[in-house]
């Protein structure tokens, strides 16, 4: 599923390419292969990405890990009861609905592990569409 909608500008477009194409679960941990990474998390949080350049190949440098608490990271992908899981001045300040410094940011169904970046390509962090089938096989995980 493409992403509908303006993205926001902290955003990168190739996270439209995030539908999943695979998912593998294992004890404790899943990983989501889609069109342009790998996303490999895990029950105790860690969230680790390895991004994918045409044809399949890594994208030299640009991966990442993040270590969330359970709350925070259901908070990044959809959790509707936020409150004080959430930092309102960082997020007003790159126009997001919700933020960590250093974890997230996200805005609808856009989502950025670990923050804000310049919207171009070889930024350290990874850009997220969350349609539904995403967002059910995670949440479905952590829960």
């Amino acid at each position: 599923m493409q992403q509908t909608g303006k993205h926001p500008e902290w955003w990168n477009a190739s996270g439209g390419a995030n539908y999943v194409s695979s998912t593998t679960v294992m004890p404790g941990e899943i990983t989501i292969t889609t069109g342009s990474c790998h996303l490999k998390v895990t029950r105790a949080g860690r969230v680790r990405w390895l991004m994918f350049g045409k044809g399949g190949r890594q994208r030299n440098g640009v991966q990442g890990i993040r270590t969330f608490k359970k709350e925070e990271l259901l908070t990044a992908l959809d959790k509707t009861d936020h409150k004080g899981l959430t930092d309102e001045i960082y997020a007003k300040r790159f126009s997001a609905e919700l933020a960590l410094p250093g974890l997230f940011i996200r805005s609808g169904n856009f989502l950025n592990i670990p923050g804000p970046g310049t919207g171009y390509d070889g930024d350290a962090n990874i850009s997220i569409y969350l349609n539904e089938a995403l967002r059910a096989s995670l949440t479905r995980f952590l829960k």
